[in-house]
């Protein structure tokens, strides 16, 4: 991978899911960081590692919608 690879956060308590959505964008050429906790999802988000990130919309305690 180069520094120009996107690279997307993707939070989700489905780890099956998360494994589906890795594969999918993996293959149209982005790195997937896949946080199965909200608060390490939160962590990552406040590093900036990320050029953009995707969030449950079900996930218990923090949805998608509610950040």
């Amino acid at each position: 991978m180069n520094a120009a690879t996107p690279t997307l956060l993707y939070i989700d308590d489905d780890a099956a899911l998360a494994r589906l959505f890795d594969r999918g964008l993996t293959r149209l050429g982005f790195k997937v960081v896949h946080a199965a906790r909200r608060q390490h999802g939160l962590d990552r988000l406040e590093q900036a590692a990320s050029t953009s990130s995707a969030l449950d919309q079900f996930m218990p305690g923090l949805d998608g919608l509610e950040r």
